[in-house]
């Protein structure tokens, strides 16, 4: 039992400190229409009680003068009847109003947070971890939770507020109408709002399916799988598919909803066969002893006390709703990032005399979130500053991941990566990142301008810098003056244009390029993957010219662009099987040179 009321507890807690974050964020993001808002809903609370009052006065005026006869207080009540209904629909309509602006800013200002949290990551611990995007898709479907939390406060409010001088007018009549009434929509309030908790228990069950399903939608939507899926005929299946993971997150809900609107039903009748009772007495007693009017107004104050319960119903399964899912937001903004860009009283990284960093890995040990196998076990390498080296394997050899560890992507479980003798766990991202220049293996095709592909947010960089930048990786048709550096990369953008694979390939070794003024350390992931044979070399001497005297580490499975670097590292299930220079290891005849002879009879033959 005491479990359950600490349960009942927390629930209510969490669901008031989720409606006061939607409250400060309102007035955050827009204070003067908030505060209009809050004003029009006091005023929308006790504006229906006011024209019930004056509607009573009316119908006392028309039953006393008969239907003849036109008098003053006649007149002007009928002039106060439509005044106050007018002022209920122009209030209503300043509410409507004050609400959707809240409403739009409020949701620039949670989405414009929840997309710098996301990028507070520094790491991609965020998108290796499955538990952490569960809570990113929550939070994203929060984001839609604070628009709806607008309307819902406001209305609740009102209607919370209106409830008031309706509960008095009928107090003075009889004070047991109220609360018969009251007592009557209890049980209709209570099972209405749980099923909105309910509903989010099920979404929390369903964030991986649901997950899964988007990424579906993803890929039957999206231009950059269009061709595959079309070409593979895969559509119906994925659509199958999709249908299926669909299924699995909506039906438990309308199940759910289904159940409970059974019960619903019955007790809204019960609750209205209750009503019978306070009619019947107000139609016996009220209107033979006083006046047509007062009856009008008690009838219309039980029926407004209904509809108002009603609407505060609607609006309060929005309100529980919704702060649930900024809960989910809340919750996901309290996530801590492991490491930072900035670290306070962090150690700086010292700056090698020729330019290049010296990089030393020691014990390194490294797991992704879920696999049963890691894939470095106390790996030792070293890498001198100026120097440049390939490093080669199969698939799964652990050449991607070992990049990735070395430019802070990923944390290692254990060991250490020291930066010209520094730990580079203790010193802040931003500045590692400052000394790094990058090509991924996966580099990313961004629908921006050629100038923002370019920079990606540094500044003072001169447009003339950038044209230069071009013309080195064969781009100069792009951009030939600084004007033609603002057309869209995207066909879907009016003015756009599309790159090739091999284009866009060059394109990320341009954005490096633009980088590495400051850098120290080159890395490049399959630099020259998409890039037809007459310009691998070209464009792989080009690199390492880029990186003359400062530290570059290269991936490659074309072991052509071993020939250009001072040493060869061969990984194997995150091993290093050889290490030397490639005339060595062509002389040692292990496997680096079985690979190289055959990949050589391949373009021979």
């Amino acid at each position: 039992m005491r479990e359950r009321l600490r349960s009942w507890l927390g629930g209510r807690w969490r669901f008031g400190a989720a409606v006061g974050i939607a409250l400060r964020v309102m007035f955050r993001a827009d204070p003067r229409s908030a505060a209009a808002a809050l004003a029009c809903s006091v005023v929308m609370a006790f504006l229906p009680s006011a024209t019930l009052v004056v509607q009573r006065a009316l119908v006392n005026r028309v039953s006393e003068a008969g239907t003849t006869a036109v008098g003053v207080g006649l007149v002007v009540a009928v002039v106060a009847f439509a005044l106050f209904v007018v002022a209920e629909d122009a209030v209503d309509l300043i509410l409507s109003t004050c609400t959707d602006n809240v409403r739009d800013r409020v949701e620039v200002l949670v989405s414009g947070a929840l997309i710098e949290h996301v990028n507070d990551f520094h790491t991609l611990e965020l998108f290796e971890s499955p538990r952490l995007l569960d809570g990113l898709g929550l939070a994203k479907a929060g984001v839609a939770g604070f628009g709806r939390l607008c309307w819902a406060v406001f209305g609740v409010g009102a209607r919370l507020v209106s409830l008031v001088p309706v509960v008095v007018l009928l107090w003075q009549v009889r004070p047991w109408i109220p609360v018969v009434i009251i007592v009557a929509l209890v049980p209709v309030v209570w099972l209405t709002l749980r099923v909105p908790v309910r509903v989010w228990a099920l979404k929390e069950q369903s964030a991986e399916t649901a997950r899964r399903r988007d990424h579906l939608q993803m890929v039957l939507t999206e231009s950059s799988y269009a061709a595959d899926v079309r070409l593979y005929r895969s559509a119906p299946a994925l659509m199958r598919s999709w249908r299926s993971l669909a299924g699995q997150v909506t039906e438990p809900v309308a199940h759910l909803r289904a159940r409970s609107m059974g019960l619903l039903v019955g007790v809204a009748v019960l609750s209205g066969a209750v009503m019978v009772l306070p009619i019947w007495w107000s139609a016996v007693h009220i209107s033979s002893r006083g006046g047509v009017g007062t009856f009008v107004l008690v009838l219309s104050s039980i029926v407004m006390l209904r509809v108002v319960v009603w609407v505060l119903l609607a609006n309060g399964k929005d309100l529980v709703e919704s702060a649930a899912g900024v809960g989910r937001w809340q919750a996901f903004m309290q996530t801590t990032p492991s490491r930072r860009a900035e670290v306070a009283d962090a150690p700086t990284l010292p700056v090698s005399p020729c330019g290049g960093a010296t990089v030393e890995t020691t014990g390194l040990r490294f797991t992704y979130p879920g696999a049963q196998q890691a894939v470095f076990e106390g790996l030792c390498l070293g890498f001198r500053a100026g120097t440049s080296t390939a490093i080669v394997g199969s698939n799964g050899a652990g050449k991607t991941t070992l990049t990735k560890l070395l430019i802070g992507l990923v944390d290692p479980d254990a060991g250490t990566i020291r930066w010209n003798g520094v730990d580079t766990a203790k010193v802040a991202l931003g500045e590692l990142r400052e000394r790094i220049a990058v090509v991924p293996q996966n580099f990313s095709h961004f629908p921006l301008t050629i100038r923002e592909n370019l920079l990606m947010g540094r500044e003072g960089i001169p447009d003339e810098r950038l044209l230069e930048v071009l013309r080195d990786v064969g781009l100069d048709h792009l951009a030939q003056q600084p004007c033609d550096l603002d057309v869209v990369l995207s066909k879907e953008v009016v003015g756009g244009t599309s790159l090739s694979g091999g284009q866009w390939q060059r394109l990320a070794i341009a954005r490096a390029a633009v980088a590495a003024d400051r850098a120290e350390l080159f890395v490049w992931d399959e630099p020259t993957s998409a890039l037809d044979p007459l310009v691998e070399f070209e464009v792989a001497d080009k690199l390492l010219q880029l990186s003359r005297g400062r530290t570059s580490i290269v991936v490659s499975h074309r072991l052509g662009i071993c020939t250009l670097v001072d040493r060869v590292i061969m990984l194997d299930h995150g091993q290093v099987v050889e290490d030397g220079t490639h005339e060595d290891l062509l002389r040692r005849n292990g496997e680096y040179a079985r690979w190289f002879e055959v990949q050589g009879r391949l373009y021979r033959n």
